[in-house]
């Protein structure tokens, strides 16, 4: 998606210093999460009794379909082209891909008799973990990139 900012942007300002980060190592991104969703899903879910490599294995699978909905919508934006919709095209990856995050961990882990309550915050709480600390380790990366000055 941060690629295609790039193709139809007039706005350069709208390029931060986050999208030249995760423009520059998008894989390092992608994969740098699995062990850490791993690691959040095996402590928000100790009901389940899945062991580690079972929670890794269970969030490619979610990765994968974060990935998907991501694939689409730049193909869409791809077809529209139109600098006005990006903003939006943005927005509705970014709420599809909460949703989808939450729901997965929820369709999942119902199976293991957690009441829908709590099964609905630990998903919730999952995935906004997850989100804070990306955003963490990239703010953390640009700040070795310009040196902590700023």
């Amino acid at each position: 998606m941060i690629d295609t900012t790039y193709y139809f942007s007039k706005d350069k300002d709208l390029i931060t210093d986050f999208d030249r980060i995760t423009s520059a190592y998008p894989k390092f991104f992608i994969l740098i999460r699995i062990p850490f969703l791993a690691l959040f899903t095996l402590l928000f879910f100790k009901k389940s009794k899945k062991n580690f490599t079972e929670h890794l294995i269970l969030n490619v699978y979610k990765v994968c379909g974060e990935l998907i909905i991501a694939i689409t919508f730049t193909l869409i934006a791809i077809v529209i082209r139109a600098n006005q919709s990006m903003d939006f095209i943005f927005t509705v990856v970014g709420i599809l891909t909460f949703v989808f995050s939450v729901w997965y961990y929820f369709q999942f882990f119902s199976a293991f008799g957690y009441s829908k309550i709590s099964l609905m915050i630990r998903s919730v709480l999952t995935t906004i973990i997850i989100f804070l600390i990306v955003v963490s380790l990239t703010t953390f990366l640009i700040g070795m990139e310009e040196g902590f000055y700023d």
